[in-house]
């Protein structure tokens, strides 16, 4: 099975017995109990399917290359030593990716995996803040991540289809049939996307939060990673762009569940403690 352990954790095993009972509850109002049965096989077939990207095309799809060890020696150094401490078969293969976005990007799991560095990010990042980036990159790809997220990605587009056929045939029956159509059963098959949407989200957020946790554990550093946070948040818009090309990454603001990560503060405020006021860049107004 491609999920492997990833479906073993229990914030795994929460999220996606959620998204199954969502799927299964569209296909039970859908059809009733051969819907409920499609549904299970859906599932079934999704989590032993589950699409595995290959490494090279992922890092193809961002635009980046790979960097011989004699490039970025210290990089490298750096890689192999939390790789070993993460129980890892292999070092991820370090990629590049060309321009001013803040970009870190880890795919793969413990026997082959890649980490994608941008431009941007080697230039704002000390060794520390970068030992502490890396470790929670690598910390995502020993729990296997993005197995997981592509897993749960897979559910939410099958959860997507079945509530819009459920929608077709809700709309059929109104047109075609005097059967009367429940609103309240119609109202649910339109919902189950959103909740699949939302449980997604829920489980990247706590992926985030235990990648920095396992950080930690493997460079015994919390405050590298809260600096390296810290720097993210609070770089000036366009002073990076003016520098090397392109522009910072910086998170959306937004409504907190409808977010793919936890707020930085938050992050933060995990690895060292409480903050009293957000840290923000010293400039002229």
């Amino acid at each position: 099975m491609a999920a492997g352990r990833a479906l073993l954790r229990p914030d795994a095993l929460a999220s996606l017995t959620a998204m199954g009972l969502v799927l299964g509850l569209v296909g039970w109002l859908f059809s009733g109990p051969s819907g409920l049965a499609v549904a299970v096989i859906a599932m079934a077939v999704t989590i032993v399917l589950v699409p595995k990207v290959p490494v090279d095309l992922a890092m193809r799809v961002i635009g980046a290359r790979p960097v011989h060890p004699e490039e970025a020696p210290g990089l490298y150094t750096i890689l192999i030593e939390l790789s070993d401490a993460a129980g890892l078969e292999a070092a991820p293969i370090l990629y590049r990716v060309r321009g001013g976005r803040i970009l870190a990007v880890a795919v793969g799991d413990s026997s082959r995996s890649a980490l994608a560095l941008s431009d941007g990010m080697t230039v704002v990042m000390d060794e520390r803040e970068m030992r502490g980036v890396l470790a929670h990159e690598i910390a995502h790809i020993a729990a296997e991540d993005t197995t997981l997220m592509n897993l749960a990605a897979a559910l939410g587009r099958v959860i997507h289809t079945l509530a819009i056929f459920g929608l077709i045939a809700a709309v059929l029956i109104v047109l075609l049939t005097p059967e009367p159509v429940i609103p309240w059963v119609v109202g649910l098959i339109a919902l189950a996307p959103w909740a699949a949407t939302l449980l997604h989200l829920a489980l990247m957020r706590r992926r985030e939060f235990a990648a920095d946790a396992d950080a930690v554990r493997l460079t015994g550093d919390a405050v590298g990673l809260a600096r390296a946070l810290v720097k993210l948040e609070t770089l000036p818009a366009g002073g990076l762009a003016r520098l090397i090309g392109g522009g910072p990454g910086r998170q959306r603001r937004g409504l907190g569940f409808l977010r793919t990560h936890p707020s930085t503060r938050a992050r933060i405020e995990r690895l060292v403690g409480p903050i009293s006021d957000r840290v923000r860049p010293m400039r002229f107004h």
